[in-house]
């Protein structure tokens, strides 16, 4: 047998969980997907920022932090119109890409990946233009609608995607916005993982039926807000029942004044992030997951209910819509559209079994991180330098 090539792979990104329970933030997938790569090209490495403490990693590839003035392990949570949150910024950008350069005059980088847009990006580029390092970006939703049309951020932005190698996206529709922002190709790459082997956490809350649960960022573009003034709506209606959110984000305060405003604390309960095993047990727990994104691409608690047979009641936005049609995960209703999703509500809450009628059954992820690290390693070139016969073209391609 041929000696295994050892591939030095540099995953950089500012959503590393910081440790294996943490399912806080939009890079829930990403030590699947750097687990399956390392697996099949070993010598991976991750590249993050320190989020208050060190990390707690136990994985069999080095996770290497680098210091910033701030503690937030989202950075969607730094408030850039505050003079706090702009020196955070600053640091946050200084600090990673001195790190980084420092990192590749050290060890000979054969390849990087970006995940995400914007900072991660940004350290890729810069590491390409002084030492040659190529790049690719996996682009995020998140990022990109938040930066796309800032003054100063937004050239930087587009300039990064126009000079990576190799441009992905985690949406088929997604893809085709971020090859119209770079003019570039730009190939869809799901983000997803996998909790067959996750040991779900039992519940013990008896809260009242149907169960309504939210899991995902506390942030404008998730829709957390829709989903509360529908929840008053419904309530007010007769509706039965109790709605669990689970996050962290800006809106925090905000939705904890609105359930106080309006006596919501009985049926409308706020809690604070949740750990991948409670995941699993809430999403076997709960009557429906409820997805009220303004703006999305393909979330990956979508992939988890499917996963875990738990019917959906989605917004209209990026490929949800389709997806949840093929699967028939469940139903969907207009974005920022409180009226229509209570009534969605009501429909759901008044039947005699919470899941008749659409209850999807168990489903596969919509792939595998295997698949989706295989994927992106031949699509940059790095799986045929192990595995030359299986240099075949990744999945769908948008110009």
């Amino acid at each position: 047998m041929a000696p295994q090539v050892l591939i030095n792979l540099c995953i950089l990104t500012s959503s590393y969980p910081s440790s294996p329970d943490e399912n806080n933030n939009s890079g829930v997938f990403v030590r699947d997907f750097v687990q399956a790569c390392e697996t099949i090209v070993p010598g991976c490495r991750v590249f993050t920022h320190r989020k208050g403490t060190p990390g707690d990693y136990r994985d069999v590839f080095p996770v290497l932090e680098y210091r910033w003035l701030g503690s937030d392990s989202s950075l969607t949570s730094v408030n850039l119109g505050s003079a706090s949150g702009i020196i955070k910024a600053i640091s946050l950008l200084l600090m990673g890409s001195w790190g980084y350069l420092r990192l590749c005059r050290r060890k000979k980088i054969d390849h990087s990946l970006a995940m995400w847009a914007f900072p991660s990006g940004l350290y890729a580029y810069l590491a390409k233009k002084l030492y040659g390092v190529p790049y690719s970006v996996w682009a995020l939703g998140s990022d990109i609608w938040r930066y796309e049309k800032h003054p100063i951020v937004g050239p930087v932005l587009r300039r990064v995607l126009r000079e990576a190698d190799h441009l992905f996206a985690d949406g088929m529709e997604f893809a085709e916005t971020v090859a119209a922002l770079s003019g570039r190709r730009c190939d869809f790459l799901p983000s997803t993982r996998d909790l067959g082997s996750i040991q779900a956490l039992p519940v013990e809350d008896q809260a009242s039926r149907p169960r309504f649960l939210y899991v995902g960022r506390y942030e404008y573009n998730k829709g957390p807000d829709v989903l509360l003034e529908a929840a008053r709506l419904y309530l007010s209606s007769g509706g039965p029942g109790s709605f669990h959110l689970f996050g962290e984000g800006s809106l925090l305060p905000e939705l904890d004044a609105y359930v106080s405003a309006h006596g919501l604390g009985e049926k409308v309960v706020i809690h604070d992030v949740i750990g991948v095993a409670a995941l699993v047990g809430r999403l076997h727990w709960c009557d429906y997951l409820v997805i009220p994104s303004r703006i999305e691409s393909i979330p990956v608690i979508l992939s988890d209910a499917m996963q875990s047979g738990t019917p959906v009641i989605a917004t209209e936005v990026g490929d949800i819509p389709a997806i949840v049609d093929q699967m028939t995960l469940g139903l969907t209703v207009p974005p920022q559209a409180p009226e229509e999703l209570t009534q969605t509500l009501l429909e759901c809450g008044h039947r005699e079994e919470a899941t008749r009628g659409i209850s999807p059954g168990l489903r596969p992820p919509l792939t595998s991180p295997g698949d989706t690290a295989r994927k992106f390693l031949r699509a940059v070139g790095l799986l045929a330098r192990c595995e030359p016969q299986n240099a075949a073209p990744v999945g769908r391609t948008v110009r």
